[in-house]
């Protein structure tokens, strides 16, 4: 291909379109320049020839979309690009100052000088990583790294992580980052508590000391109760700790001990509190779950907990009659015989018209669901079957309402 013009096109739709570009304009800084500013990624396939141009490595280092997937991958791209520029301290410089984590692919040496790897970290956190060692120990380095990517802490020496400002800095924009902190840091109450404050969940990497400590424990699982799994003796013990965990969060139940899973009244709350929820009464003590009398209380309180009751009490018409007065579309936890009952889909569809998609298909042709309460035709005809498969003295109905 000789026509520049036609290059060009071909270059702005498929940078691989160089390969076919006749090798002299290839070696024309004009065209090639106009080329890389279509699609950097021209450079990976043009003539050897184009590689000993300083400037146009420099400009197509600094505007390739490093973030958008294009022809060529990222990072195949930066190490043609800095084959014979990764000692190239301006053209690094650039590199670094335009997409940070471009220092994986420069010259170990040039890992050392502060200003390249002060300009990558600024840029992006993460190019704390490939700092040379010496750097690593740089407190505002570090600080400036985990400003932005907390997990940065991970790559620090122990001097740093152990350092409460650079730590206090990490966990106050990500909590978990406490896991790269030093051993003395995460028995220490007021950087446990920026990291917990952040993110509850944090409270796995605190000291066993903290995790232990009832006063400690009580704040966090307030905002998560989900946090009770990692609290260790004697405050998973505690009533006050339990009771919290389980109010914030019903589900926290299962990380309690048998003996608070046995507890009526915290499984109460767990399935009816302000968070509360039927998925807190699958980890009930089985004993609690087989009790029709318990049962009956709690599908009384959520309906949805019919699901977790042990098979025999599922076939209870009483304990299901309550469940669906509750909440109608527990109707679908009920046994296929009890779907048959018209007392049960009624007192369903009467607290959720759409329970009736789960009722017996018997009853969802039974006439008398013209009567069931709320339930407006035009629902019901979603649950049915067509018209003409319907008996009699509803066809017409039917059809009438449609038209």
């Amino acid at each position: 291909m000789t026509d520049p013009v036609l290059a060009l096109r071909a270059i702005q739709n498929d940078a691989r379109s160089i390969r076919s570009v006749d090798l002299k304009l290839q070696s024309d800084p004009d065209f090639m320049r106009q080329a890389v500013s279509l699609d950097p990624a021209v450079y990976c396939f043009a003539h050897n020839a184009a590689f000993k141009n300083r400037e146009m490595a420099k400009y197509a280092l600094t505007h390739y979309d490093y973030h958008k997937w294009t022809t060529v991958p990222w990072d195949h791209f930066a190490k043609c690009l800095f084959m014979g520029y990764f000692w190239d301290v301006d053209v690094v410089k650039a590199a670094v100052s335009y997409e940070g984590t471009l220092a994986q692919f420069i010259a170990y040496e040039l890992r050392e000088d502060a200003a390249i790897m002060h300009a990558a970290v600024e840029q992006n956190g993460n190019a704390f990583e490939w700092a040379a060692w010496p750097l690593r120990r740089d407190r505002a380095l570090a600080l400036k790294a985990v400003a932005t990517a907390p997990s940065a802490l991970e790559h620090a020496c122990y001097s740093i992580q152990n350092d409460a400002e650079v730590v206090g800095c990490a966990v106050e924009r990500d909590g978990n980052a406490l896991l790269y902190a030093s051993y003395t840091l995460q028995d220490d109450v007021g950087t446990a508590t920026l990291a917990v404050n952040n993110e509850p969940m944090a409270l796995w990497f605190v000291s066993e000391r903290l995790r232990s400590n009832k006063d400690f424990v009580l704040n966090v699982v307030r905002t998560n109760g989900s946090a009770l799994r990692y609290v260790l003796m004697p405050a998973m013990q505690s009533e006050d700790v339990v009771r919290s965990a389980v109010r914030q969060c019903g589900s926290a139940i299962k990380f309690a001990s048998l003996t608070w899973k046995r507890d009526r009244d915290l499984v109460r709350l767990a399935v009816s509190g302000p968070g509360g929820n039927a998925d807190a009464f699958h980890h009930v003590d089985s004993t609690l779950r087989r009790s029709r009398k318990f049962v009956l209380e709690i599908v009384s309180l959520n309906g949805d907990c019919l699901g977790a009751t042990h098979e025999l009490v599922r076939h209870d018409y009483d304990v299901v009659l309550a469940a669906v007065t509750n909440n109608g579309l527990s109707l679908r936890f009920a046994p296929e015989c009890l779907r048959l009952y018209w007392t049960i889909v009624t007192a369903a569809v009467n607290q959720n018209r759409f329970a009736i998609s789960y009722a017996a298909v018997e009853l969802k042709r039974d006439p008398r669901y013209r009567r069931a309460g709320p339930v407006q035709t035009s629902i019901l005809l979603k649950h049915m079957p067509h018209p003409f498969s319907l008996p009699e003295e509803l066809r017409m109905m039917v059809i009438v309402h449609v038209l």
